[in-house]
């Protein structure tokens, strides 16, 4: 009876000792992403760092450096049930995500400061196509995002359609458009989208962006690869062609490229 009530006893301190290795073994993987950001006022040099549990984002920590200054603040995710809680350390901003039976958010309520912003999310074939905003209860915003086959080719915002094309060069690795972080009110939600709360992303990288009917601005995305198809390397160059009139009220139309060079390190 000794020796049974032993071997028990181990038995299940070995169970509770399996168990305990499953809860600690997720994965651990992160996205860094940087970039030397040149401006008049001297040259920031900023880093983003997405780490993730599994398939779960745990954190996201940006980091700028001007000169002897330093600048870093964090973004936090934790999971409870069907919820999903983003909070600001820096601000005190707390986003709450109801995860739907789809898998993604299909709501969010957003306290920022003193104004509670509630959003709801529709998709169609796991791909996120309207996000609609409320302000303390008003109607205030949209955006519509279209899809051919996977691949992102229509945003709709503030009654304005950006087109997009993409190459072939198929988005393993799950990143969103970089135009995304520039599109309100989608830019508020980068995070969860980083976190995979926000639907599946165009199933080809992106490899331009432009207004509908307007040839005076274009962005072109050029990416390097590494030998498991995962980006290195994204190129940003962004073309704009007007009018310049000289001191002497001679015009003639001028095109400009401001380019970007984003290093990406996906581990």
């Amino acid at each position: 009876m000794k020796y049974k009530l032993h071997f028990l006893l181990l038995l299940a301190i070995s169970m509770l000792a399996a168990c305990s290795d499953d809860d600690n073994t997720e994965e651990k993987h992160s996205i860094t992403i940087t970039e030397n950001v040149v401006s008049d006022g001297g040259n920031v040099y900023k880093e983003e760092i997405f780490l993730y549990s599994g398939s779960r984002l745990i954190t996201h920590t940006t980091t700028q450096k001007y000169y002897e200054e330093a600048l870093s603040y964090t973004i936090r995710f934790s999971y409870s049930g069907n919820q999903a809680i983003m909070t600001d350390e820096e601000g005190g901003n707390t986003a709450t995500y109801t995860i739907g039976s789809n898998g993604y958010a299909d709501k969010c309520t957003y306290l920022m400061g003193s104004l509670v912003r509630e959003y709801t999310f529709s998709y169609e074939d796991d791909y996120l196509t309207q996000i609609d905003e409320k302000i303390d209860g008003t109607p205030y915003s949209s955006i519509r995002l279209q899809y051919d086959a996977g691949d992102l080719y229509a945003i709709e915002n503030y009654g304005q359609t950006t087109l997009c094309q993409t190459g072939n060069d198929l988005n393993t690795c799950k990143l969103p458009c970089l135009l995304f972080s520039d599109l309100y009110p989608l830019s508020l939600h980068m995070d969860a989208v980083y976190a995979h709360l926000l639907g599946a992303q165009s199933r080809h990288l992106v490899t331009q962006t432009g207004v509908k009917d307007n040839d005076e601005e274009r962005t072109t995305y050029a990416y390097q690869l590494d030998a498991d198809n995962k980006p290195t390397q994204i190129d940003v160059a962004t073309t704009y062609t007007g009018i310049v009139v000289d001191r002497y009220g001679n015009s003639s139309t001028v095109t400009s490229t401001n380019r970007r060079t984003l290093n990406v390190a996906i581990e």
